[in-house]
């Protein structure tokens, strides 16, 4: 009698953190119903700059575009939105941060700036985010094939003159992965605002700081779920192993007040990165916020990397 009891307790506790495992997976991964972009300008870090980002924001939106559409590798239709410079001299690739699904926002501070300069925007919608197909966020592991794909018809759309490709937050991460793949020979150079290192390791911050629970508990259950609905491990690839491989010239930056990704991620991923790059930090700033504490240094770092690898 008491063996039936006390399987029936382990199968009870067994299927229960599979289900706790089931939902953190899903909280992490799963589309979201509405961008975060809108808390994030509502919130009190944000009260300095509130105006400046609407005021940025609404230029933005009201530029006119078309729209650019590519098909990944696992079957998603994959949306951007392509804005012209009128002296068209170059290009950049945007891709936005976890759960952003407006580009509009987390680049505000910069599209008026690099279309003053020549520099024509794609302005990428990742996987499970605004018009773009899919159900699950693949922290940078997906969406490295996808920044390759749009690399690619990018030539197509700006044929002749030098592309960029640059990312904030997990946008940052999934430019940094895609650094390490097979790009054309027009993109030029990448920009990484406030990567992550790898998806376990920003999964296991997130759980430690949010949850306060050892990531050891619960990680390897949510990364069955990963493997299982969104067909990916998040232990299979990582920034540090993409930046082994890249050749290409870096511009790194990141706060130092930055309570989601750890300031010392990018440090790691500078480390890691060979050849020609540059770090630029910023004082008591949080998430994807140097650009606004530190502008004028940012404002610096940024023209002397595009003249370097554009020419311009």
């Amino acid at each position: 009698m008491k063996f039936p009891i006390l399987a029936g307790i382990i199968a009870f506790l067994a299927a229960l953190y599979f289900f706790i495992a089931y939902l953190c997976f899903a909280k992490a991964a799963k589309r979201g119903k509405k961008s975060v972009a809108d808390a994030m300008i509502a919130s009190h870090a944000f009260d300095r700059y509130r105006d400046e980002l609407k005021k940025n924001m609404a230029f933005a939106k009201a530029l006119p575009y078309s729209d650019a559409y590519i098909k990944s590798s696992d079957g998603l239709l994959l949306h951007a939105k392509v804005i012209r410079a009128k002296n068209e001299r170059a290009a950049a690739l945007l891709f936005h941060g976890y759960r952003s699904d407006y580009g509009y926002f987390d680049f505000s501070a910069i599209i008026g700036k690099y279309l003053d300069k020549g520099i024509s925007i794609l302005l990428a919608d990742q996987r499970a985010h605004g018009e773009s197909e899919g159900r699950y966020i693949g922290f940078g592991v997906k969406e490295r094939h996808d920044c390759v794909l749009w690399a690619k018809e990018a030539v197509n759309i700006f044929p002749g003159i030098p592309l960029l490709i640059e990312g904030l937050s997990m946008g940052a991460t999934t430019v940094l992965m895609a650094s390490g793949d097979d790009l054309p020979a027009q993109v030029k150079g990448v920009i990484a605002d406030c990567g992550f290192t790898s998806p376990a390791a920003i999964l296991a911050k997130v759980i430690r700081t949010d949850y306060h629970i050892s990531p050891a508990i619960i990680l390897p259950a949510m990364n069955l779920w990963f493997r299982l609905l969104a067909k990916y491990d998040i232990n299979e690839y990582s920034t540090t192993q993409a930046l082994a491989k890249c050749r290409l010239p870096l511009l790194f930056i990141h706060g130092k007040a930055d309570a989601f990704v750890p300031y010392e991620m990018s440090k790691e991923n500078f480390a890691a990165a060979h050849g020609d790059k540059t770090f630029v930090s910023a004082e008591n700033a949080g998430h994807g916020m140097s650009y606004l504490y530190e502008k004028e240094k940012c404002d610096a770092a940024l023209d002397a990397f595009i003249n370097k690898t554009t020419g311009i």
